[in-house]
């Protein structure tokens, strides 16, 4: 069995003055000699004793909570255009989209709640926080618009 290159070591007698700078230089001149070890026996890797935990997933009664109130609102846009349609009148296409608007501004409060608490819930147990964060930016832009359009909406009756 021919030794692998990484376990060649060459030893000898090294001189550590410069051959010009030699007085006498020694009688006997270095000698390197090509020494084979044999092969070492490689130690397995004990590892530590790691458990893994799953990290309980986050559940928050608000999201059945905007759940219902995105349902509901589409619900009460849709008779509201229904009634509307067939008496031909503004007020309750005004009503019904103002409804709808209000619930879905609900639901975007319920879901910035929930966003908070998986926020606080991801922290807890070292998960990443961009998505929260990222959907209570976006709730909170999409309730100020729906607050917008319903301040639209009064404005135009009044």
């Amino acid at each position: 069995m021919e030794p692998d290159e990484q376990q060649t070591q060459f030893w000898g007698q090294v001189d550590h003055q410069p051959p010009s700078t030699q007085i006498n230089p020694s009688p006997n001149p270095v000698l390197i000699q090509q020494q084979v070890q044999p092969a070492s026996v490689v130690q397995p890797i004990q590892q530590q004793g790691v458990v893994y935990i799953q990290v309980p997933k986050f559940k928050h009664p608000t999201r059945i909570a905007s759940s219902i109130l995105i349902g509901s609102g589409f619900v009460i846009y849709l008779i509201s255009l229904a009634i509307g349609i067939s008496g031909d009148s503004e007020l309750f296409l005004a009503l019904g989209g103002g409804t709808c608007c209000l619930a879905f501004n609900a639901a975007f409060i319920c879901e910035i709640i929930f966003y908070t608490k998986m926020l606080e819930h991801n922290k807890t147990y070292g998960e990443s926080n961009g998505w929260a964060i990222a959907n209570i930016v976006f709730g909170s832009i999409l309730t100020m618009v729906g607050l917008l359009y319903i301040v639209g909406i009064v404005m135009q009756f009044v």
